[in-house]
């Protein structure tokens, strides 16, 4: 069972084997999502008392969602106030995260795959535009952070490997959800995938995910009670071989 990036599973630990042509093929046709740019600040200060919402924040102020979307899938980044922003304030659950008198900050936009040199040139400016969008929400939180860490998209490569940078694996586009090729079980007998690169396309997040790990532990368990009847059936016990039920459990 794989939950990793199909890329991964066919462009490196079974490339060059049976049908790796075809399956890279299948995977040419398909989209993955959009890849993001993070920052993960430490904040010295009592957000509480500035905070304009104590929940989770999504806003864009442009139109319509999904033209900020397209422009990321072509390739563009979006600057100024009034575009997208993403930001949760973990410890206005849980306290106990941080230390008394400081808060943990998560900021996510959509970012465009570039490479690592690309990214040392946007980071930190981008960086700085982010935070304008976040000072509309937690005015003056620039002035009382302790702890900054960016995170490109070429660090999610280098932490989870997901084909560039995608953060929720295949994108749910017209002619992608509907695709069934990527399937839990494959037809590489034995071989299952699980997680956000299985058969559900979206931004289901955890929920997801969860979902199709149940899923592929039913297809996986369904596989062993059909190998355990074949085995157990009067042919086999003919030939003289010993059932599976001891070695399957019971």
């Amino acid at each position: 069972v794989v939950g990793c990036d199909p890329y991964q599973v066919f462009g490196r630990l079974l490339k060059g084997g049976p049908r790796y042509s075809d399956w890279q093929a299948r995977l040419d046709l398909r989209l993955s999502t959009v890849s993001a740019f993070m920052l993960h600040l430490g904040i010295h200060h009592d957000l509480a008392q500035i905070a304009r919402y104590r929940c989770n924040v999504w806003s864009y102020r442009r139109g319509h969602i999904d033209a900020y979307y397209e422009r990321v899938m072509k390739g563009h980044i979006d600057w100024g106030l009034d575009t997208f922003l993403f930001y949760t304030v973990p410890s206005f659950r849980d306290p106990t995260l941080v230390p008394p008198g400081h808060h943990s900050v998560q900021v996510i936009i959509f970012a465009p795959y570039y490479d690592r040199a690309a990214w040392e040139q946007y980071k930190v400016p981008l960086a700085r535009d982010v935070m304008g969008r976040l000072e509309q929400y937690l005015p003056g939180v620039r002035d009382w952070v302790e702890v900054e860490q960016i995170a490109t998209p070429t660090t999610l490569v280098k932490y989870t490997w997901n084909h560039r940078g995608a953060m929720y694996g295949w994108a749910p586009v017209p002619g992608g959800v509907s695709r069934t090729d990527l399937m839990p079980e494959m037809p590489l007998d034995g071989l299952y995938l699980t997680g956000q690169w299985a058969d559900i396309p979206g931004y289901g997040g955890l929920p997801t995910v969860v979902a199709s790990g149940k899923n592929t532990a039913r297809l996986v368990l369904r596989r062993l009670r059909q190998v355990s009847a074949r085995v157990d059936s009067p042919e086999y016990s003919e030939m003289g071989l010993v059932g599976s039920s001891g070695a399957l459990g019971g």
